[in-house]
């Protein structure tokens, strides 16, 4: 029996290799390509994926939640600058002391 470097020629020849040999193939690519990951690095990914979504959704709840305060403020500040428009006329329609001063003295 002929052999090549060690291995028997009817292993050698790919016509016998069929299914195995186009596997082996895919196989062999697939992890020089980086396509084809262990399951526990696929399993660390995904977990890393829930806590990152995990995160994102108690910054968007705080997100929310800093929206709501924030709309709470500008209505009190609309509240207050209406109230002091409203002291700011009264304050002008009161009578100035310099006023009364002079009409006591005249009077």
């Amino acid at each position: 029996m002929i052999d090549f470097l060690g291995v028997p020629l009817s292993l050698v020849n790919a016509s016998g290799w069929g299914a195995f040999a186009l596997l082996a193939w895919v196989v062999i690519r697939l992890v020089l390509k980086g396509q084809l990951y262990p399951a526990r690095y696929v399993q660390e990914i995904r977990e890393d994926r829930d806590q990152r979504l995990i995160e994102v959704g108690a910054w968007k709840a705080a997100f929310e939640e800093r929206g709501i305060v924030v709309r709470d403020l500008l209505s009190q500040n609309r509240k207050l600058l209406e109230l002091s428009k409203t002291s700011a006329h009264i304050l002008k329609s009161l009578p100035n002391t310099g006023d009364i001063e002079e009409e006591a003295r005249s009077g």
